[in-house]
């Protein structure tokens, strides 16, 4: 159930004479949460501007990402990192990177190098 949905449910649910303990039970939300959604308006129950997490990383950091994947394919997560706060003066953990990536449809994994270096040593086994 989206965020928005609940918030009109508790709405609906008070509606008809529900206690606020009740609605916080069935909607699976604590009971302040039912207070401040309360507070609302009923034709106002959307996502407010502002709220949430803005993030670190926006189209020109992504770019930038993009571009290192580009250039270094083998990079590690930690490689990422330090080249974002170099070039981009922004600091971001190495889980942040990885979300990014995932976005950007990128992966680390390094089967191509891994593949190249396996039939170097297959060849040299034999």
């Amino acid at each position: 159930m989206t965020p928005l949905a609940i918030r009109e449910r508790v709405h609906a649910l008070r509606e008809k004479g529900w206690s606020q303990s009740k609605v916080a039970e069935a909607c699976g939300i604590s009971l302040r949460t039912v207070q401040r959604v309360l507070q609302r308006d009923p034709s106002d129950l959307g996502r407010r501007p502002g709220s949430g997490n803005p993030g670190k990383i926006h189209e020109a950091k992504r770019r930038c990402i993009k571009e290192f994947y580009s250039a270094h394919p083998d990079a590690f997560l930690h490689e990422y990192v330090e080249h974002l706060e170099q070039q981009c003066q922004v600091r971001v953990s190495q889980m942040t990177i990885c979300k990014h990536l995932k976005k950007l449809k990128l992966t680390l994994k390094k089967t191509d190098l891994l593949e190249s270096d396996h039939s170097s040593s297959m060849a040299g086994a034999t």
